[in-house]
């Protein structure tokens, strides 16, 4: 009967045994002194005891919520670790799925990234292609004159003597002087002569402009008056008119070789330039 109604009121079953124990008491007495009453002959005894241990059970269960225990129930359990088993494959695949994408994303990314180089290569090769093939023909607008015979004209140079124009010199040293003339004279019409000077290996030239006036023809051309320094192992090179005066530190020669040519048109003369080269170490 304990364990039925243990069952019903979900007591526990120490207080229930208590409250059994009580009732016994209650109903049978503990001694002669203690007798109970006569019960009614309509009721027997045993519904009696079980109706009141019923209420007093009721009543031990609201006073004991506190110390009550939960018996999960087997099925419930096993739903829940259904679902969250059900969860757990959910975000798996969802993450799996966002891996996808980003590795989609990040081959479509390379894949135009790689396409851009090409393109951008592509571009740059044909630039240089055009600069160069411009650089030839301002190159060839402004010719160097073939060096000439005899081999008498490639001479050492240095600092004491100024070389003038006089068709094309070779020279060889670490420093001197180029100029239209050695004295500063009106230079003549339609004059042609250039300097191919080759300095110390290790070094590089550096410039000095001592004076440079070239005749006003308008335009700086090949048909004006112009002076030109150039590396001969490169296309590029420097063009200057009066009105394009040089600056020696704007030149750049990195090599120990450069060529200085000068021109003059028939329609006027000046005094022409003189410059100043001497070689510095190239590191």
């Amino acid at each position: 009967m304990c364990v039925d109604m243990f069952r019903a009121a979900a007591v526990p079953l120490p207080v229930c045994l208590a409250v059994v124990v009580l009732m016994m008491v209650m109903v049978v007495g503990v001694g002669p002194g203690l007798a109970a009453p006569p019960l009614p002959t309509t009721q027997p005894r045993q519904n009696l005891m079980k109706s009141i241990m019923v209420n007093q059970m009721a009543i031990l269960k609201g006073m004991n919520k506190s110390t009550s225990f939960f018996v999960p129930n087997v099925e419930e359990v096993n739903h829940l670790q259904d679902k969250i088993d059900l969860v757990n494959c959910s975000v798996q695949t969802r993450m799996r799925e966002l891996s996808e994408e980003m590795n989609n994303k990040l081959d479509a990314m390379n894949k135009t990234l790689q396409a851009y180089m090409v393109e951008m290569n592509e571009r740059i090769m044909n630039d240089t292609r055009r600069v160069t093939e411009k650089m030839k023909a301002i190159q060839n607008a402004f010719p160097v004159h073939p060096r000439p015979d005899p081999v008498e004209l490639y001479v050492q140079h240095n600092d004491t003597e100024i070389s003038s124009c006089d068709g094309h010199k070779v020279l060889y040293g670490s420093q001197g002087y180029l100029a239209v003339t050695e004295k500063r004279e009106l230079y003549k019409n339609n004059m042609d002569c250039s300097w191919e000077v080759t300095l110390p290996e290790g070094s590089r030239p550096v410039f000095n402009w001592i004076y440079f006036s070239l005749a006003n023809s308008g335009f700086c051309n090949t048909s004006s008056d112009y002076v030109t320094v150039r590396d001969p192992d490169h296309p590029t090179f420097y063009t200057f008119c009066i009105d394009n005066a040089p600056d020696g530190n704007f030149i750049t020669v990195m090599n120990n070789k450069f060529i200085v040519a000068f021109h003059s048109n028939a329609a006027g003369t000046y005094y022409g330039f003189k410059i100043r080269y001497r070689a510095v170490s190239r590191i």
